[in-house]
């Protein structure tokens, strides 16, 4: 789990410094080892990162399918983890991009009512 952890770190370095490539290929590896080692929350946040670098890319159906993966895993374990609140947040960026503006709306409000009291605020904003 250790080494997925590191894995999640070095694509969040990768992210911010630009090098989206990168950035993207070391998440898989975190995802596949965080659901090995049975947390599939700390995965769910991982793909919720990895879809923010394929938007950066330019990849909205990527980043799409990643965001669902992330919702997928984040409920699997809870109804409604505030993680999921993450997901649907991303979700809402998307699909407001793509111009799907209801489906958007949904799960911006399905978001908020997911963070309930989330410790890190400015993660639900769009770009973060």
């Amino acid at each position: 789990m250790l080494r997925s952890l590191v894995d999640w770190t070095l694509a969040q370095a990768d992210r911010l410094a630009g090098r989206l490539a990168q950035a993207e290929r070391t998440p898989g590896r975190a995802v596949v080892g965080l659901r090995a080692a049975g947390v599939p929350m700390e995965a769910a946040v991982v793909d919720a990162d990895l879809a923010q670098v394929q938007q950066g890319q330019g990849r909205l159906g990527a980043a799409l399918a990643t965001c669902r993966q992330a919702l997928d895993l984040a409920t699997a374990v809870h109804p409604a983890p505030p993680l999921a609140g993450l997901a649907h947040v991303r979700l809402a960026e998307l699909l407001r991009e793509r111009d799907e503006l209801d489906a958007a709306l949904d799960h911006a409000t399905r978001g908020v009512a997911h963070a309930g009291n989330w410790a890190m605020p400015g993660r639900w904003q769009p770009g973060w």
